[in-house]
């Protein structure tokens, strides 16, 4: 479970703030943050402070390693990958012969209610 620190929570409002001015100032609502300064110096002032803090809640630490699990896990992963229904090996979902056997199915049934329209005489 990951904890949350005050800080942290206190940089999350203070993004949600900037980004709500920024919004404001790109529509319109917002007269007073636009009367004390030109509209372009105000929106890179936002957008600094929400580069700033956006930043600066970036991790500092290496995010290239990838996490490597204990061995006693691994051998656990790799038991449970063997069981089952995992252990059957499967071709790679294809998402658009879904669609187009789907297209076909729709339009086979078009035609066939059609065909069943025209010999019953409706149509």
């Amino acid at each position: 479970m990951v904890e949350r620190s005050p800080f942290k929570l206190l940089q999350k409002a203070q993004l949600a703030e900037a980004l709500s001015q920024l919004i404001l100032i790109f529509s319109g609502h917002n007269i007073h943050l636009l009367a004390s300064g030109s509209p372009g110096d105000r929106v890179r002032g936002v957008i600094r402070k929400i580069l700033k803090l956006v930043q600066s809640d970036s991790p500092r630490t290496d995010s290239a390693k990838p996490q490597k699990l204990s061995e006693a896990d691994q051998a656990k992963v790799d038991a449970f990958l063997e069981r089952g229904v995992n252990s059957v090996e499967r071709k790679p979902f294809r998402p658009l012969f879904l669609i187009f056997l789907l297209m076909a199915v729709v339009a086979g049934f078009s035609l066939l209610s059609q065909g069943v329209a025209r010999w019953a005489g409706i149509y």
